[in-house]
């Protein structure tokens, strides 16, 4: 009834499904919200100072994130890949890197866990490196939405 080459596919499709259900439990699973005291870039998008939720809009789509402002009047889709933290944040967190006064959310952490998010896509700031400005890492708490 089933042939090798359609058992292969299905057991294919297993392994990628479940590769796949690893990477999305290591990111960040939680809405975060945050307060960001300075205008910024996130992926190709740049926002002004403001409160601001980020969340992932489908568990299946583990790799993609939308950024909303709290008055709903600003948001972006960007692309982020699986990271891990150089120390285990208590608390949850944005890490953006600042060169000059420009600023560019680089990752997004969950308290109490190693394993998060890093933004992909183009990166302003590194231009401005290329320059000569010198970058810094700025921290930016957050937390789950009502907490």
């Amino acid at each position: 009834m089933f042939n090798k080459k359609a058992i292969n596919v299905v057991f294919s499709l297993g392994l990628v499904l479940a590769g796949g259900a690893g990477i999305a439990h290591a990111q960040v699973t939680d809405t975060v919200q945050a307060t960001i005291p300075f205008k910024f870039q996130a992926g190709l998008a740049e926002f002004p100072a403001g409160t601001y939720t980020l969340r992932n809009l489908n568990s299946l789509v583990p790799s993609e994130m939308e950024i909303r402002s709290a008055d709903g009047k600003a948001s972006a889709l960007f692309v982020v890949q699986s990271d891990e933290a150089k120390e285990i944040p208590q608390n949850s967190e944005l890490i953006f890197e600042k060169v000059g006064d420009h600023y560019s959310l680089e990752n997004i952490f969950d308290g109490g866990s190693a394993y998060g998010d890093m933004v992909v896509g183009y990166k302003h700031a590194k231009h401005l490196e290329m320059l000569g400005a010198v970058a810094q890492q700025v921290t930016v708490p957050a937390a789950q939405p009502g907490l």
